[in-house]
């Protein structure tokens, strides 16, 4: 029965996962997710032709839910997405990233027929590099706990591909931003930024603001993941914009558009963070032609159109 069209999508109800759940819908597909997060929370992340399911990666009735639904593709997108919270606390970070997608894993009951996409960090599991984008040849050298769990996740795909034949695609995204990223959390400084600013609140920045990342919207994520499922490809892509942008710069910018003109607040450099880092992407567009379409402006704009519509507090 794994010629059917389902694809099954953990964190479906978050940020990236609700906008791959839509994409995929839009084609046709059967979709199911698996989130612990509450509907009445995110209802309007959870599209209705969707089959929810709420429930922790951790379950151990997840088999279940997989012999039930027998998905020709996972997405797995759920994860604890924060560098300082995994400083914070490196059990958690592991029980959530780690022991969360090995029961997954274990629950699969055909190996071979199972298409395994997997999301991991590009912005977070190289370490930092502050003269060279990184290709995907470039040593890993995590500076955090979350760096590390999305590391030792890697190796467990590897290890199942060897031992059991696991077909699988790993994504290492840049720092994704766009609509429906968390404002209150503390990863995602787009969000944060614009939502403070939109409030007329003050805007934190952690460390001297010379730091910097690649951005990337989060349309552009999600259209590699959907070519290289069209492509079937397998292996490990990095998926980014190869341009360096400072805190600073993405605080000046949503400080443009805004016409917000308050000063920001330097705070000590929290555990984990980098210094910088940018990706290289030449693997994704010579396998699959894909390339990020979106520019950097355009991206903010869109999301402080998502967060205009949304209540602020």
């Amino acid at each position: 029965m794994k010629n059917n069209n389902s694809i099954l999508i953990t964190g479906g109800a978050g940020f990236l996962g609700s906008h791959l759940v839509d994409t995929f819908i839009e084609k046709g597909d059967k979709i199911g997710i698996i989130d612990n997060i509450s509907t009445n929370n995110h209802s309007d992340f959870v599209n209705p032709y969707a089959e929810f399911i709420q429930m922790d990666i951790n379950d151990i009735d997840i088999k279940k839910i997989i012999k039930k639904n027998n998905p020709r593709i996972i997405i797995h997108c759920a994860s604890q997405t924060s560098v300082s919270i995994s400083s914070k606390n490196p059990k958690n970070d592991a029980e959530n990233n780690i022991l969360g997608t090995l029961n997954l894993l274990e629950s699969l009951n055909d190996y071979q027929e199972c298409y395994f996409v997997f999301i991991s960090t590009g912005g977070a599991i190289y370490g930092e590099n502050l003269e060279n984008s990184v290709d995907e040849n470039h040593t890993c050298s995590p500076k955090s706990p979350y760096g590390l769990s999305k590391l030792t996740v890697e190796n467990y795909i590897k290890y199942f591909s060897e031992s059991k034949g696991l077909k699988h695609l790993i994504v290492r995204p840049a720092n994704i931003f766009g609509p429906r990223q968390n404002p209150y959390g503390e990863a995602g400084v787009v969000s944060i930024f614009a939502n403070s600013m939109l409030n007329n609140n003050n805007v934190s920045i952690f460390g001297d603001g010379n730091d910097f990342r690649d951005y990337i919207y989060v349309n552009d994520v999600v259209n590699f993941i959907q070519k290289a499922i069209e492509k079937n490809v397998s292996g490990i892509f990095n998926v980014g914009t190869g341009i360096p942008t400072t805190t600073n710069e993405v605080f000046s910018n949503l400080a443009e558009i805004l016409n917000y003109t308050k000063k920001p607040n330097y705070l000590p450099r929290r555990p984990g963070d980098i210094k910088g880092i940018t990706l290289n992407t030449q693997k994704a567009l010579k396998e699959i032609n894909w390339r990020p379409t979106t520019k950097f402006e355009h991206g903010l704009k869109e999301t402080i159109s998502f967060l205009k519509s949304v209540t602020l507090n």
